[in-house]
């Protein structure tokens, strides 16, 4: 497994806002299962963290053009989660 450049995760939201759909899952992609886990951790049930999942990505999508280069995206990505 290739280790996450996070470099590339700036790179990827800006193609994202620039009109690229497919970027959000290339930038979505490298985090999600660490996110998926952590939801599974804190509601103890893996179905409703698949949910949840979809939920939280939703919430991404629709938040990311307030994104700030100063925090580092995975940070921001678990901020956004209940």
């Amino acid at each position: 497994m290739q280790a996450h450049d996070p470099a590339s995760d700036a790179v990827l939201i800006a193609r994202f806002l620039g009109g690229e759909a497919a970027a959000f899952e290339s930038l979505i992609n490298p985090h999600r299962q660490r996110l998926y886990s952590y939801l599974c951790r804190m509601i103890d049930d893996s179905e409703s963290a698949k949910d949840l999942l979809q939920d939280v990505l939703v919430k991404v999508l629709q938040a990311l053009p307030k994104y700030r280069e100063q925090q580092k995206f995975s940070s921001w990505l678990f901020s956004t989660t209940p």
